[in-house]
């Protein structure tokens, strides 16, 4: 599986590909391996805070090795303190709070999307199964330039990764 996820911050450890194998509590609290792969792909900038109307967010692909629950999550927030943009659970209520207000970020949305899901072959099937589900129109607006109008009101959009 490979996801995309839209948070807070950005220097992340690598441009590349690069792991977080940290174990995470299942729902008995039993500590359990767990690795996610990540990868820098686009970057939002705020200069340190002295672009008030920007905020820092960065685009990121995640994919994960084990199956943990909530664990790219727990990994990006508790581990890489690169908390989702709108994760209630483990995000920054004050971020996702801005979000929203300033920046039109729907009520209940995570910034995280199942981009890719690969299901190798199998008895059921023998070819194997491979979904791609492009980006929602909600999460794709962040990523698009701004408009002019936009730019001046300092309405935050990624900057791509040259």
């Amino acid at each position: 599986m490979l996801f995309r996820s839209i948070l807070h911050g950005r220097d992340l450890k690598s441009e590349r590909w690069f792991s977080v194998d940290k174990p995470i509590k299942n729902e008995a609290g039993i500590l359990k391996n767990a690795t996610t792969y990540f990868r820098f792909i686009a970057t939002q900038d705020n200069d340190n805070g002295r672009i008030v109307d920007r905020p820092r967010a960065s685009l990121v692909l995640c994919r994960t090795q084990t199956g943990r629950w909530h664990q790219i999550r727990k990994h990006l927030s508790t581990h890489l303190s690169h908390p989702i943009i709108g994760d209630s659970v483990h995000g920054d209520s004050r971020m996702n709070r801005e979000w929203k207000q300033k920046w039109g970020l729907p009520p209940e949305r995570i910034c995280l999307h199942l981009l890719r899901l690969n299901v190798p072959p199998n008895p059921v099937t023998p070819t194997g199964i491979s979904v791609m589900d492009p980006l929602p129109p909600d999460l794709a607006h962040i990523l698009l330039p701004p408009s002019d109008e936009e730019e001046e009101a300092g309405n935050c959009r990624l900057d791509r990764k040259s």
